[in-house]
């Protein structure tokens, strides 16, 4: 097959020439209205086409690409006392896959455990291309089904307005879930 960004022939849908040139990480912070801190690893126009592969089944295969190079990484250098869970801001499953769950899922480490339909969207709303009028009149409603009084992370693949984290947030508050911050793959804010 074809590198999806340089187009020479690799084993891989990225090869390793292009992930050293085009997609080597580097860890931002966002701070969002609400006071939750978000860090992401690139600017969203950097991966804009490699976040869209999310539409489709071979989006599995460059969000595996893009969790080991940033998410993978980060969770070697995170250290805290006691166990943090990672919850993927789910909504209904599509293609095949979640793609907030398998990035959450290269967080594991010895600290962190990334846990997997706890903290689901229980509305089929898409945010992608909305504004932030929408985002506001049309909460995701997410749903918790977990242990209370716990500390955890919050894991989308990309931050625009911070709607549906902050609404993540927000239900976990409910539960006494502490949530130390959020972490995406980018940040849409122009």
């Amino acid at each position: 097959m074809r590198c999806l960004l340089c187009q020479s022939w690799s084993l891989r849908y990225i090869c390793k020439t292009c992930e050293e040139l085009h997609l080597k990480p580097s860890l931002q912070k966002r701070v969002l209205p609400n006071g939750l801190e978000v860090y992401y690893f690139y600017k969203y126009k950097e991966i804009e086409e490699l976040i869209k592969s999310k539409y489709f089944f071979i989006g599995y295969f460059i969000y595996r690409t893009l969790a080991r190079l940033s998410f993978k990484e980060f969770s070697k250098s995170f250290l805290f006392d006691e166990k943090v869970y990672a919850f993927a801001c789910d909504a209904s499953i599509k293609n095949g896959y979640s793609n907030t769950s398998l990035l959450s899922r290269y967080l594991k480490s010895n600290t962190i455990k990334p846990l997997y339909n706890k903290l689901i969207s229980t509305t089929n709303i898409s945010y992608a291309g909305k504004t932030l009028d929408f985002r506001l009149r049309n909460p995701k409603q997410f749903e918790y089904k977990f242990k209370s009084n716990i500390n955890a992370i919050l894991v989308d693949d990309t931050v625009v307005s911070g709607t549906t984290l902050s609404q993540a947030e927000k239900e976990l508050a409910k539960y006494n879930v502490n949530v130390l911050f959020a972490i995406t793959l980018c940040d849409a804010k122009e």
